[in-house]
């Protein structure tokens, strides 16, 4: 078996240097998505709050509900 040849220490370096800038742009890509989905969830449990509560209205003001 044959092993790979030891890095200098800069090569590391220079290696890490880019490994961090790539995780930190796949970061900053999953953070954007993640405060459009959380808008999302948002926006959608307020429509279901206001159906719920238009539902709860209409039966009350019809007397349905006493």
């Amino acid at each position: 078996m044959s092993r790979k040849p030891a890095r200098s220490a800069g090569a590391t370096a220079a290696k890490l240097a880019m490994h961090e800038a790539v995780c930190a742009e796949r970061y900053a890509g999953i953070l954007q998505r993640m405060v459009r989905m959380e808008k999302i969830i948002v926006g959608a449990a307020t429509a279901l709050m206001s159906a719920l509560a238009l539902v709860a209205w209409t039966f009350i003001s019809h007397g349905l509900i006493k």
